[in-house]
């Protein structure tokens, strides 16, 4: 349904030649994709520790989330409960 490419400028390239929506950032910046499928209870906390587990992790941490817009609410407010700033 949609590509995500991080990579170089050759990579993002591909992405949007693609033919279908495309996310394209960077070398090393991560996005974290929370599938409607997931246990986001589990899903959160885990992109959270990810993130924060070194306060000088360079760009390969977590960057941003890609999230069911049907439960993105909820999904923020999991985030907010496990001490994430918005």
């Amino acid at each position: 349904d949609v590509v995500v490419a991080t990579g170089g400028g050759a990579m993002v390239k591909a992405a949007y030649s693609s033919g279908k929506p495309a996310y394209g950032v960077g070398p090393g910046n991560v996005q974290c994709i929370i599938d409607k499928d997931s246990t986001y209870e589990e899903a959160v906390p885990k992109i959270i520790t990810g993130r924060c587990f070194d306060n000088g992790i360079i760009c390969s941490g977590e960057q941003s989330v890609i999230a069911p817009a049907e439960d993105l609410d909820a999904i923020l407010e999991l985030f907010r409960q496990n001490g994430a700033w918005i």
